[in-house]
């Protein structure tokens, strides 16, 4: 009974309590709000020196990490004094010391940050993992794998588990990866499928989305290297819907190589280039729509705009000059050097044309050599012509 006189004689010395109709009012008869703390007359002269202010609870992360969620109710305020150790679910937006609040919406403890509630999006998580609330482990924003990974975007990085030193930004890029590592994937859904996939680059949205396993691609453009092999490695695509699928090739340009389905060892740069080719191996196409046509052909060489365009199964030929070889379907073993040269070949085969327009009418001939400028130029179905020099042989036919 003592300490209770004392503790109350203290009480009515240092401050003065009011309670009125569910209102409690400190130094006040008049509370204004359901608590209603002012100061004393003595503290409220600008050069008392008394402390003032409402010391809420001050706790560590930890302490947070430890209290049952069932325990804790919508606006419970809190100091986090100390962010040592790790974090759980329900403590992943304390990052830094602060006051907190606790958001049953989010299951989640809320910073309070410049007077106003700010979740903190990008956050440090594991083992120096940098991702956003919406990504990383089970798209929840605490698991970020085994160190060293940025995930932003929403589910990316959804499967993280050993991969480390991953960059993700796009919703769901890199989101199958549990073990890949050194991968970088910027667009939406870019390198999708990736399992265990390493040093891959896809930049764009849905670049090398089937990947899986294949290691050293490079994909940059919207679909490039979309489908297909999903274990091939060292394929480079540069462009729109370049080299959607197939196995190791380089494809520089939109659509070059985009209907590639196995083919191997092909390399496409300009729009279009190889752009129908299937399944046809070891071609080079350089040049706006070079070889756009080609489908099983293989080891040829297209050099220049619409080389070689209309070829779909003509194997070993060599085509260098715009629209060069341009008709050649299914010619075997042809060599066209200048604008022009062959240029109505079809099915003709062994001819070679160097010069411009040289040999530029032949469509079926066959063993034909034209050496110089519109050289057997209107040779249709002739075998065995030799003709050196300018116009040499020119109005030839059979």
């Amino acid at each position: 009974m003592k300490k209770h006189i004392i503790f109350l004689g203290l009480l009515a010395t240092t401050s003065l309590a009011f309670a009125q109709a569910g209102k409690v009012g400190v130094n006040t008869s008049n509370p204004e709000a359901t608590l209603d703390i002012r100061p004393s007359a003595a503290n409220a002269a600008t050069t008392a020196t008394t402390n003032e202010g409402v010391l809420i609870p001050r706790v560590s992360r930890d302490r947070l990490k430890s209290i049952a969620t069932a325990n804790l109710k919508e606006s419970t305020l809190v100091y986090v004094d100390n962010i040592s150790g790790t974090t759980n679910p329900v403590t992943s937006n304390v990052t830094s010391k602060g006051f907190y609040y606790y958001s049953t919406t989010d299951s989640k403890w809320v910073k309070i940050a410049e007077g106003a509630p700010q979740e903190q999006d990008l956050r440090l998580v594991g083992n120096n993992n940098h991702i956003t609330q919406d990504a990383g482990k089970g798209g929840n924003g605490t698991d970020g794998g085994a160190g060293s990974n940025i995930a932003i975007g929403r589910r990316s990085m959804f499967s993280i588990t050993t991969g480390v030193d991953n960059v993700a930004i796009g919703g769901n890029s890199l989101y199958s990866n549990e073990g890949g590592s050194l991968n970088l994937a910027l667009g939406n859904s870019s390198l999708y499928s990736n399992t265990s996939g390493e040093r891959n680059i896809g930049f764009g949205s849905y670049a090398l989305y089937a990947n899986k396993v294949g290691a050293d691609n490079i994909a940059i453009g919207a679909n490039a290297l979309r489908n297909g092999n999903q274990t091939s490695s060292n394929r480079i695509a540069i462009g729109s819907n370049a080299l959607m699928e197939g196995g190791p090739g380089i494809a520089i340009g939109n659509s070059a190589l985009r209907g590639n389905t196995t083919g191997n060892n092909n390399i496409a740069m300009g729009n279009d280039a190889l752009r129908n080719s299937t399944t046809g191996n070891d071609n080079i196409a350089l040049g706006n729509s070079a070889l756009l046509s080609n489908t099983t052909g293989a080891s040829n060489f297209g050099f220049g705009t619409n080389a070689l365009r209309s070829n779909t199964t003509g194997n070993n030929n060599i085509a260098m000059g715009a629209s060069a070889l341009f008709n050649n379907t299914t010619g075997l073993d042809n060599v066209a050097v200048g604008a022009g040269a062959l240029f109505n070949n079809t099915i003709g085969a062994n001819n070679i044309g160097l010069g411009t327009n040289a040999l530029r009418t032949n469509t079926t001939g066959r063993d034909n050599v034209a050496l110089g400028s519109t050289a057997l130029f209107a040779n249709t179905t002739g075998v065995n012509n030799i003709a050196i020099g300018t116009n040499g042989l020119r109005f030839n036919t059979t």
